[in-house]
C-alpha cells in the first residue's frame, strides 16, 4: 500500500531537514511578506520595503540555517551507531547527504530570490512607481528645510508627464502643481507630523482640497493605483456572504449597495438605524412593510383579532 513507506520516510534525517527548512522557514518568510500586502493603507513605497526585507531574511539562509532548521538541528543527537530527534530513532544520513541537501537548499532558497525579485521588479525599476514614494509621510523631512524644498520636485514632474492626459482631461492646471506641492509638503510637515498614509489624505482632501486644488488631482491617482489584490479578494467574499441561498433575486444595484455598506459603512455596535428604518417603512413596497401599524386603522378581522390576542 501507498502508506506502508511514509513512516520510513518521516524517520530519515534528511527528511526531518527539509520539514525544518524549507516548509518552515522559507515559507514563513513568505507569509509574513504576503500578510503585509492585506493592509488597506499599503503606499507603494512599503510594498517595496517589505520586499526588500523578505529577500534579505532569504539572502542569510544561504549562508546559515533559519531558525527552525537551527531547532532541528539543534534536537539531533547523533551517535556512532544511530540518529535520535526527540528520541526517535531515525536513518543515518553520510556527509555526502548533508552536503546535498545544503547544496538543495541553497539552490531551493535562490529560486524563490529570483521569483520574487521577478515579480516585484517594477517597484524598484519603474520610474513612475518609484516617484509615487513622495506621497508617503514618512518619506517627508521635517526638520531640513533645505531638503523640504527640494524634496519631491523632480517626482512630481515625472508623474505629471506621464498622467497628462488624465489630468487635462479633469481640468488641472498642471503649472500650478509644483506651487502647490510646495505649500502641500509644508502643510504636512508642520500639522500632520505622525499621521498614517491613508489617514492623511483622507484628511487633507475632505479637509483642504479646496486649497490644493490640482496637486491633488495626483494624490488621487496614486491612492487607487492597485497595490495589492487583497480588498477586492475580500469583497468577492463578502459578495458570497450577501447572497447566499437566501438571496439569489438580489439586483446587481442592491448587491452594490449592500457590499458598500458591509465595506465602508459603520461597525455593527456603533450603527443607530432609526434614520434608516424610518426611511425604508415610508418608502419601501408597501407589502414589504412589517404588519405594525395601530390597530384602530386596520380592518378588524377574525383572524387578525386572534393573532393580536
Amino acid at each position: 500500500m501507498v502508506w506502508e513507506g511514509v513512516p520510513k520516510r518521516l524517520k530519515n534525517a534528511q527528511m526531518c531537514d527539509v520539514l525544518g527548512s524549507l516548509y518552515l522557514d522559507l515559507t514563513q518568510e513568505l507569509a509574513m511578506l504576503s500578510k503585509s500586502f492585506q493592509a488597506d493603507d499599503l503606499p507603494i513605497s512599503s510594498v517595496r520595503a517589505n520586499v526588500e526585507v523578505t529577500s534579505i531574511s532569504l539572502r542569510g539562509y544561504l549562508e546559515q540555517p533559519g531558525p527552525h532548521l537551527q531547532h532541528v538541528e539543534t534536537e539531533l543527537v547523533v551517535e556512532p551507531e544511530k540518529t535520535l530527534y526527540r528520541e526517535v530513532e531515525l536513518s543515518s544520513i553520510g556527509d555526502a547527504d548533508v552536503q546535498k541537501f545544503h547544496a538543495d537548499l541553497r539552490k531551493t532558497v535562490q529560486r524563490v530570490l529570483d521569483c520574487i525579485e521577478e515579480r516585484f521588479s517594477s517597484f524598484s525599476e519603474d520610474e513612475v512607481l518609484l516617484a509615487t514614494d513622495i506621497f508617503d509621510p514618512t518619506n517627508i523631512p521635517r526638520n531640513d528645510k533645505d531638503a523640504l524644498a527640494q524634496y519631491g520636485t523632480r517626482e512630481v514632474t515625472v508623474l505629471a508627464d506621464h498622467f497628462k492626459d488624465v489630468l487635462d482631461h479633469q481640468g488641472c492646471d498642471i503649472t500650478q502643481l509644483q506651487r502647490e506641492w510646495l505649500k502641500l509638503k509644508l502643510e504636512i510637515a508642520r500639522n500632520h507630523s505622525g499621521e498614517g498614509f491613508l489617514s492623511l489624505w483622507r484628511r487633507v482632501i475632505s479637509e483642504k482640497g479646496n486649497k490644493f486644488p490640482n496637486i491633488i488631482h495626483l494624490v488621487e491617482i496614486v491612492l487607487v493605483m492597485p497595490v495589492a489584490t487583497s480588498q477586492v479578494e475580500r469583497q468577492f467574499s463578502t459578495i458570497k456572504r450577501i447572497l447566499g441561498d437566501w438571496r439569489l433575486k438580489l439586483g446587481v444595484k442592491m448587491n452594490e449597495v449592500l457590499l458598500r455598506i458591509c465595506s465602508d459603512g459603520p461597525e455593527p455596535d456603533d450603527f443607530v438605524p432609526k434614520r434608516s428604518v424610518a426611511r425604508w417603512y415610508a418608502k419601501s413596497i408597501v407589502g414589504r412593510r412589517p404588519d405594525c401599524t395601530q390597530l384602530s386603522n386596520k380592518q378588524n378581522t377574525p383572524d387578525r383579532d386572534v393573532d393580536n390576542r
